[in-house]
């Protein structure tokens, strides 16, 4: 199949791109502007990213298409598997403290990080 006809196929199950894509660059845009959003490692960013893009196309497209649910599913599932064990007192903390909000800032967690749980099998 050619580009042109996956594009028009993609367009008929998602909708428009240019909607999706204002959808999600307002909504990235909220989330850059709160602080717990710099706090978030990684994985969870780019989870929360294509979970947006998963919402933008079902509300720009097909909310009935099975496949948005399930990835929604699936990406919550793969953030959820690298949570580190006793993040339920996790606290972001401050420079001065050396809290996790001060590892990230200066980039501290580009090194060594935690262990994430693994449930057992």
């Amino acid at each position: 199949m050619d580009t042109r006809t996956l594009i028009k196929e993609r367009t008929k199950q998602y909708g428009s791109y240019e909607g999706q894509a204002d959808l999600m660059c307002k909504t990235m845009n909220i989330w850059s502007s709160v602080p717990g959003w710099n706090n978030l490692s990684h994985d969870k960013r780019v989870t929360l990213t294509l979970i947006l893009l998963k919402i933008a196309r079902a509300l720009h497209g097909n909310p009935n298409l099975r496949d948005h649910w399930d990835d929604i599913a699936g990406y919550a599932t793969l953030s959820a598997d690298l949570c580190v064990a006793g993040e339920v007192n996790w606290k972001p903390g401050t420079p001065e403290d050396g809290g996790q909000h001060a590892r990230m800032a200066t980039g501290a967690l580009d090194g060594p990080q935690p262990q994430p749980h693994r449930p057992k099998a």
